[in-house]
């Protein structure tokens, strides 16, 4: 843990803000979704904590992934992959996507009735509406 001071916040980027803590001589750069500036009250000059946490993934696990191993006929198409990674916290399940995809091409729903649906399960706020829809709609669009 790194004890700092916000020295800047930048420009609205949707969901997300970027911020600058000056550590003893040093800057960090973090991420944090608007929610999270709003709720924990973060503005220039507050002292805060920044804790700084990585993820391992073993080779063969990205093999796998990567369709070097394995069996990949069961990975998703790109669109799904594409909707269901869009929530840093994977709270638009793959299963999800795919079913508001077949939806959008069956006329079902139209391509915002779709992404309003599926950003309710984003509580990270981070998912891309206007992405999502371009998205869908080059799916429905390839069915024509």
């Amino acid at each position: 843990m790194l004890s700092g001071r916000i020295a800047e916040i930048g420009p609205d980027r949707g969901a997300v803000r970027d911020i600058r803590i000056e550590l003893a001589g040093a800057s960090l750069l973090a991420r944090v979704t608007f929610r999270s500036l709003s709720e924990l009250g973060l503005v220039p000059g507050r002292e805060v904590f920044a804790i700084i946490k990585s993820v391992a993934i073993d080779r063969h696990s990205v093999g796998y992934s990567l369709g070097f191993e394995g069996k990949t006929e069961k990975i998703p198409n790109s669109q799904v992959t594409t909707l269901s990674t869009m929530c840093g916290h994977g709270m638009v399940s793959a299963s999800l996507a795919k079913k508001m995809i077949d939806w959008v091409k069956e006329g079902r729903r139209t391509p915002g009735q779709a992404v309003t649906y599926m950003a309710r399960f984003c509580s990270c706020g981070v998912f891309n509406p206007a992405r999502a829809q371009r998205v869908l709609e080059d799916a429905r669009k390839k069915m024509e």
